[in-house]
């Protein structure tokens, strides 16, 4: 899996932090990357399913990120890219990683769904 993000996406280096974690439709794992030798690393989240209609399912919610990332609102993810296998058995989201800590409160969650919906 790192070789294939390493070659697609063109970091230096791709090292995975921990395993894929299981969920319904896809699993999910977080990788450390390092755009050039030597240089800042940084982290990203990635999905990968192999479901038979998983490149529509990620094309989608890339779609949907992206629109809710530029509209400057609301803490989303930046997509990255979907990557196919070239073997065919997944299709990868990949994701700018947020480190996400607690929950919200009731007064934080109305005012995410107050700009939400603007």
């Amino acid at each position: 899996m790192e070789s294939l993000l390493k070659r697609h996406l063109g970091y230096a280096s791709v090292r995975a932090v921990g395993g894929f974690m299981g969920g319904d439709t896809a699993d999910s794992a977080v990788y450390v990357v390092q755009e050039t030798e030597g240089g800042d690393t940084t982290k990203m989240f990635v999905k990968r399913s192999s479901q038979r209609d998983a490149r529509a399912m990620f094309d989608g919610e890339y779609a949907s990120l992206e629109a809710m990332h530029n509209t400057g609102c609301v803490a989303v993810p930046k997509p990255i890219a979907v990557i196919e296998d070239p073997k065919g058995r997944n299709v990868m989201l990949v994701e700018e990683y947020l480190e996400l800590r607690g929950g919200l409160s009731s007064r934080a969650a109305k005012e995410l769904g107050g700009s939400v919906a603007k």
